[in-house]
């Protein structure tokens, strides 16, 4: 048995195959490592405030945006008691000025899911590319107290829109991980031993990288750190592997 990685280059279309999975985990990595490390920075930004009784998960904030375009950030607040409510509730954002605050104190009907939106804009930027949200509702009566965060990627083109640019490189990682993936197995059948060993390592890159989108869309950025970690490590004994004289 031949102890030693598959070679490089011996079939052309084995060779596609692998480098569109690495150019998938490439912008996956890109995309991951964006939604991570937005979300950290928003959680640091405010740093430590009134504790709440739950996460305001209804919290709806743009993934990307670019200095062409403002925001819009949107929660929905639910009455899950029988008298109508009014609960205050305050949005904070980032600055050029410090922190920008803005107060509301919705009337919310009984079982009434009422949705609150604001915007963001360029002038809100800070560290040069990001927003930092953060909307806390107090509680009123049955309706408990919620606290919620997000972060907010900001490049600098002014020419085309945030999500534009995050359906087209969610779309390139998706296409470039399924195909390079489809034409790695194709191309390396029967899959044993050592090849099937490097396809095994191969899959678990995108494994991990697809679940640290996922965590960056739910903003679970303390998983979303420790999972980018490991796969930076999986990713450096795999390249390593590959690449280990013959």
């Amino acid at each position: 048995m031949n102890d030693q990685p598959p070679r490089r280059g011996k079939n052309p279309v084995r060779t596609l195959g692998f480098i569109l999975i690495w150019i998938g985990v490439a912008l996956g990595m890109v995309i991951f490592g964006v939604l991570v490390s937005q979300n950290l920075e928003a959680s640091f930004y405010f740093g430590y405030g009134v504790p709440a009784d739950q996460p305001l998960r209804t919290l709806s904030c743009p993934l990307l945006l670019t200095t062409r375009e403002d925001g819009t950030i949107a929660v929905g607040l639910k009455n899950p008691g029988p008298e109508p409510i009014s609960p205050q509730v305050r949005f904070e954002v980032s600055n050029h000025y410090g922190i920008r605050e803005l107060l509301s104190k919705p009337s919310i009907a009984p079982g009434e899911t009422r949705q609150l939106y604001w915007t963001v804009t360029p002038d809100d930027i800070m560290f040069g590319n990001f927003i930092m949200v953060k909307v806390y509702a107090f509680s009123a009566h049955s309706f408990p107290s919620r606290l919620g965060q997000c972060g907010i990627f900001v490049l600098n083109l002014p020419f085309t829109t945030g999500r534009l640019v995050a359906s087209i490189m969610l779309a390139l990682c998706l296409v470039c991980l399924g195909s390079g993936a489809w034409l790695w197995v194709r191309t390396n059948r029967p899959l044993e031993g050592r090849v099937r060993n490097s396809t095994v390592g191969l899959f678990a890159v995108i494994v991990l990288v697809l679940v640290g989108m996922v965590l960056g869309v739910l903003r679970l950025w303390g998983p979303g750190v420790f999972l980018f970690a490991l796969t930076v490590l999986l990713i450096t004994v795999i390249a390593t592997y590959f690449y280990q004289p013959a």
